[in-house]
């Protein structure tokens, strides 16, 4: 494997992390400033107000994402392998 090669596999690896982590971040954004909005407009400053929401978001966000997630995971193994097979001579 060449350079150009490794740097394309790891150019590839941070797309696909980035594709998989920007609903999760988006949501968690989204959250994050409604509640800092609702702080601020109820002079509420508890960080457990800040936090449950959060994680409750997330954790339904991860639930109903897990099937692509997954799918994108498996795909992006597959492109990945059959990639190291041509370019390593692997049969």
């Amino acid at each position: 494997m060449d350079t150009t090669t490794a740097i394309s596999l790891s150019r590839a690896v941070l797309l696909e992390a980035l594709l998989i982590a920007a609903p999760i971040l988006g949501v968690s954004l989204v959250v994050g400033i409604g509640v800092a909005l609702f702080q601020a407009l109820t002079s509420l400053q508890e960080q457990t107000v800040a936090m449950i929401p959060k994680l409750l978001a997330l954790a339904g966000t991860l639930f109903f994402l897990m099937p692509w997630i997954l799918k994108q995971f498996v795909e992006f193994t597959q492109r990945t392998l059959v990639s190291l097979a041509r370019y390593g001579g692997g049969g």
